[in-house]
């Protein structure tokens, strides 16, 4: 490792599209050699995870890197995706990255990062980022509504409530005193892992999202895609899955029924500047889950975070951003996208959701 300086962390990710690949410097300039895209992302495939791009934070020891697994998020899925998340992992280790968080789908292809741990070296800390990203998006929850003028009896919808993100996140909102609308897959699933949340319904059907006044997203799995029938006129809907529940390109659809659609679980660090596009409008701005690998390595927390964090553990990384001074990203400005500069649609009654 001589001749470069060890990274402080480092960040596990994939390409959300073929525009991130394109993106990969090294990795982008395989399109020149191929006959067209088909034969492309076949050659892509064959690429072991690579260095992308860095972390830094001004005058700030601090330094990042961000290693790509060349996959599409259709093939973030099953044992050959998990063998090259792990293969991301292992060359972050090599590296000498103390503190190692996964973003996108690397999470949910490793259980969460548990099927890590074994070969992890002891010297290294893997984070989901998982406990920051639910503490965020309470907090975008929070501002969406007091922007429709609600109380707390406003009701939240939450798609993915049962993964990792999702399952601490609900039992934030429900501490929080909200009303939910859980909505999974089994039916069964949802009562054993929220039966001691009252003020909860569960739902297989995305249609019960009706009577939210705020929906979360936190999957990207297209059988659970929202579609403007799928919520009520005054909705805002939060989208917190990467890659997006609903494309960007759809936001306007949504608008034209009444419906904001922002991005959530983002936020502001000081001084942070990534050489790779997130597609983010500002400087300073990233994924919550990458910001929770900052605040552990910058921190010297050594105990690892997968799976599901705990309430507990979501409001240590929140304390820990506010004391960096990192914000989460305004849900309504016009920097956010054309929907979220418009003046959100009139609450409706709490009774009328009723």
């Amino acid at each position: 490792m001589s001749g470069r300086r060890q990274p402080s962390f480092s960040f596990v990710v994939h390409p959300r599209s073929v525009n991130d690949l394109n993106a990969y410097g090294a990795i982008g300039l395989l399109r020149r050699y191929s006959s067209d895209d088909t034969d492309y992302l076949r050659k892509v495939r064959l690429l072991p995870p690579v260095v992308v791009g860095e972390v830094v934070f001004g005058a700030c020891h601090m330094r990042g890197e961000i290693i790509a697994v060349p996959r599409l998020p259709a093939e973030m899925f099953g044992a050959e995706a998990a063998r090259g998340v792990a293969e991301g992992v292992a060359v972050a280790a090599h590296r000498g990255a103390p503190v190692i968080g996964l973003g996108g789908l690397t999470a949910p292809a490793t259980g969460g990062g548990e099927r890590l741990l074994r070969r992890l070296p002891d010297c290294v800390t893997l984070t989901n980022g998982n406990a920051l990203t639910a503490a965020v998006i309470l907090s975008n929850v929070e501002e969406a509504r007091a922007r429709l003028g609600l109380g707390r009896r406003a009701y939240v919808g939450v798609v993915g409530c049962t993964g990792s993100v999702g399952t601490a996140l609900t039992h934030l909102l429900a501490e929080a005193g909200y009303d939910l609308i859980l909505v999974g897959r089994s039916l069964q699933r949802l009562a054993h892992k929220f039966d001691g949340i009252a003020r909860a319904v569960h739902a297989a059907e995305l249609t019960a999202l009706k009577r939210a006044d705020i929906i979360v997203l936190l999957t990207n799995d297209p059988q659970a895609a929202l579609r403007p029938e799928h919520a009520a006129r005054g909705c805002v809907v939060i989208d917190a899955a990467q890659p997006a529940n609903v494309p960007e390109q759809d936001y306007a659809g949504f608008a034209t029924h009444g419906i904001a659609v922002c991005a959530g679980g983002v936020v502001r660090v000081p001084n942070l500047t990534c050489t790779c596009d997130f597609g983010f409008c500002a400087r300073g701005e990233t994924f919550a889950c990458l910001a929770e690998t900052y605040l552990m390595a910058r921190n010297g927390l050594r105990q690892h975070s997968t799976g599901v964090p705990s309430v507990e553990h979501a409001k240590r990384l929140w304390r820990l951003a506010v004391r960096e001074g990192i914000d989460v990203r305004p849900l309504f400005e016009p920097a956010c996208c054309p929907v979220c500069a418009a003046p959100a649609a009139p609450a409706r009654a709490l009774q009328a959701a009723q």
